[in-house]
């Protein structure tokens, strides 16, 4: 899951395994039947580790069209409150909320999406009764809650440009910084470095399509900002541990 964002919340659950997630400045780590809520506009990455989970996007201005609604969720709405926190198995209340939001959605029987959406207002409900949220502290913001505006511009730049020939000053001057600064910045928000993030994002683009088109690898390598082959090849085996021909074969069975 590369470093991104939007305007949506996002609801995830664990099935099996481990996901690592960063969430703008800090770390968590989700197991099997365990789950998380990301607030909308939060910048977030994850690395699964041997593991199967689910997620669902959604936009919470529906749930405060109705009477009352809006004020029950003012905190969340007006960002006093955050919710990235991991709702746990002891957490038995939420956990069941989240596991019946998810069954409503794969089932899809009869009625599902308004179950669906009931449960929204469900594990909302929970999160505000039960406090499963942390206040914001009121200190002056670190550098970089400061700059994540210039942040998120970068990562959008990246997913317009990613197919040209791009360098870190580049980059840098479209986040405003040095490169040295952007460089420890970067690296800071996301775990990787500029030009590490920028072939791993390409080579999910090529993954895409090596299973959704018919192209020869070698098209799909010039598309994705790769121009020699030998290296698109190197550079895919490190990131997905097989060269792009096997893992069309072997993923698109």
């Amino acid at each position: 899951m590369m470093c991104h964002w939007h305007v949506e919340y996002e609801l995830i659950r664990v099935i099996k395994g481990e996901l690592h997630l960063r969430i703008e400045e800090s770390d968590f780590v989700l197991s099997a039947g365990e789950s998380i809520m990301i607030h909308g506009g939060t910048l977030h990455s994850g690395e699964p580790r041997d593991c199967v989970y689910e997620c669902s996007v959604f936009s919470i201005n529906p749930l405060v069209r109705i009477a009352g609604c809006r004020e029950q969720l003012a905190p969340i709405l007006e960002n006093n409150v955050g919710l990235s926190r991991v709702y746990k198995k002891e957490d038995t209340a939420i956990c069941e909320a989240v596991n019946d939001f998810f069954t409503a959605i794969s089932e899809e029987k009869n009625g599902y999406k308004l179950a669906a959406f009931s449960g929204l207002y469900r594990i909302f409900s929970i999160i505000i009764e039960k406090e499963l949220y942390f206040e914001h502290t009121k200190e002056k913001p670190t550098i970089e809650s400061r700059y994540i505006k210039r942040f998120k511009n970068v990562l959008t730049w990246l997913e317009e440009h990613y197919r040209e020939n791009i360098t870190l000053d580049e980059l840098a001057d479209v986040a405003g910084f040095s490169p040295k600064y952007f460089c420890r910045l970067f690296s800071k928000m996301t775990g990787r470095s500029p030009i590490d993030y920028l072939n791993c994002y390409r080579i999910d683009r090529a993954s895409e399509m090596l299973l959704s088109t018919d192209k020869p690898i070698i098209d799909i390598a010039a598309e994705c900002g790769f121009y020699d082959l030998s290296y698109f090849v190197k550079v895919f085996k490190k990131y997905k541990n097989v060269p792009p021909g096997q893992y069309r074969k072997r993923i698109g069975e």
